[in-house]
């Protein structure tokens, strides 16, 4: 058995806590994963780990964007996941538009980037998994068992 840990690069955050909003986003059945949930109902929550990225493009993520930039994140892995219906891809990119704006961004911003969010649909048709990297990459020499490097730990070897 090869000893390689898999993983991905670059998640800037983290959600700490679950984080809870309501949306105008109503899914014909309850959406329930680990890290997300949306309901019938409109209401959305990131689920604790849940990771993204940040602003994409040419910007400083700022504390008025973040918000937004993570439930955009959020509902837009539901589609790319084939659990939430692409046709809400326009409502979802009001809704970072709304936090935002209640984060006190500046309206020309937000609705130069409400702009650049509609222009674009390659957000939702990304692979839904990031690329995934192995470590170590490749060994020189062959792996040595556990046995070998306890009994080299007491001074066996």
């Amino acid at each position: 058995m090869e000893h390689q840990l898999a993983y991905i690069q670059g998640i800037k955050n983290s959600v700490v806590e679950p984080y809870e909003s309501w949306t105008a986003i109503y899914p014909d059945e309850d959406i329930i994963e680990p890290d997300l949930q949306l309901y019938t109902t409109g209401r959305f929550v990131l689920g604790w780990r849940f990771p993204w990225d940040g602003c994409s493009g040419p910007t400083r993520d700022t504390n008025s964007m973040r918000r937004g930039c993570g439930v955009h994140d959020g509902l837009c892995r539901l589609m790319q996941r084939g659990l939430l219906d692409r046709k809400w891809k326009d409502q979802a990119d009001i809704e970072a538009y709304i936090c935002w704006r209640q984060d006190g961004a500046w309206k020309w911003r937000a609705k130069g980037w409400l702009k650049a969010l509609g222009s674009v649909d390659s957000y939702v048709t990304k692979a839904a998994r990031p690329k995934v990297y192995l470590a170590p990459k490749k060994r020189k020499k062959p792996l040595r068992s556990r046995n070998d490097i306890m009994k080299e730990l007491k001074g066996g070897t």
